[in-house]
């Protein structure tokens, strides 16, 4: 029975090893009264990992963690603020819409990306309303400047990150930074409007190839991995990927039984506006090519039917076309990891890969210069 107990004792202890403590202390400004709470995602859910009571915008919470892990600071009802947590002190200060943590190596390192973050965005902001004065006073020399200024400080916001990331390559928090940036590139967020250009795979891929061993084996790294590994396939210079798939008429099209010198696939849907306005450059240059070599398949990302082939009648779309009626679930969109609508992917006639997201003029001189070539 001794013996029973001892072992209990050490496996109890050793279970407790392995977890570290840390202690948040907190003075607050602007809330009221009531619980606040640390959460760390665990796949879909979250796990509470400690619980306190704030009261007159004071707190103090205590928990075990092993290792760093990206957690939130939940005020309920009231905010929350991502943080870097790990064992040690944490200290937490400010007010409604600015609060600062500070604490261990992590912390550090993520307040600077975060600095790299807030400063850009100000910049940005300030960008965009002087674009939209512009627009205002119908300036378009101002308007096409103030469009350059902004790419330019997307490039130099990639930069900053990049070399933190350089000067951090193992850090759980540089492969966090870059899954955060990941994420930026899903449909829904590209659905938001913005002047500046989006983070494209190929800045992306640059992030994550300055990550050290260690940081792509990190949780978040992992995921990063993952995600270059499935986009690597339809990468610029790649054998496209065959499917096929239903047209309007319900007969199977496949993409490499399309014949053509140059070929254009052209993910698109009746709902969305910016492919409504782009295809009017497309019918120009279907019919300016169309003699010459050039092949359209159009694939929708329409769910119903009706409205599918209405735009294609209503747009003049007269090129092949074919949908699975699936949105964005869509087998040929996980395919070819479309993230946002209109998706331009344009191959030769070996069905190799020789770029992408053109449009209008670029579009129609990439085009020509293929076909110049044959």
């Amino acid at each position: 029975m001794r013996v029973i107990f001892l072992f209990i004792i050490c496996f109890v202890s050793l279970v407790c090893c392995g977890q570290e403590e840390f202690t948040i202390s907190g003075t607050l400004k602007g809330f009221t009264d009531g619980n606040i709470f640390i959460l760390k995602p665990n796949g879909n859910e979250w796990d509470t990992l400690a619980v306190a009571r704030m009261e007159k915008g004071s707190f103090e919470l205590r928990g075990k963690e092993s290792g760093i892990a990206m957690a939130d600071l939940v005020i309920a009802g009231q905010g929350e603020q991502k943080f870097m947590l790990e064992k040690g002190q944490f200290i937490v200060r400010g007010e409604k819409g600015n609060i600062s943590i500070e604490g261990g190596e992590a912390q550090k390192l993520y307040n600077c990306f975060q600095a790299i973050s807030s400063a850009m965005t100000r910049k940005e902001d300030l960008l965009t309303k002087e674009y939209y004065a512009a627009k205002e006073s119908k300036d378009e020399r101002v308007m096409k400047q103030l469009l350059d200024d902004l790419d330019q400080l997307l490039l130099e916001w990639h930069i900053k990150e990049n070399e933190l990331i350089k000067a951090n390559p193992d850090a759980y928090v540089s492969a966090f930074v870059i899954y955060t940036a990941m994420n930026t590139m899903h449909f829904e967020n590209f659905m938001l409007v913005s002047l500046k250009k989006h983070l494209n795979y190929e800045l992306l891929r640059e992030k994550f190839m300055l990550l050290g061993e260690q940081g792509k084996k990190t949780e978040y790294g992992r995921i990063v991995a993952d995600y270059v590994a499935e986009q690597e396939r339809v990468v610029i210079g790649a054998l496209a990927p065959d499917f096929e798939i239903t047209t309007p008429d319900g007969e199977s099209i496949s993409l490499y039984a399309l014949d053509g010198k140059v070929k254009l696939i052209d993910f698109w849907a009746s709902w969305c506006g910016p492919c409504r306005q782009e295809n009017p450059n497309v019918v120009k240059i279907y019919n300016k090519f169309r003699g010459k070599g050039l092949e359209i398949l159009g694939i929708s990302l329409d769910s119903d039917k009706k409205e599918w082939t209405d735009a294609i009648r209503k747009d003049g779309l007269r090129w092949k076309h074919g949908a699975e009626l699936k949105g964005w679930k869509s087998s040929v969109v996980q395919l070819y990891k479309v993230r946002s609508v209109p998706c331009t992917i344009l191959l030769d006639e070996n069905n190799r890969i020789v770029a992408k997201n053109l449009r209008g003029k670029e579009l129609e001189k990439k085009i020509e210069e293929l076909l110049k070539n044959e």
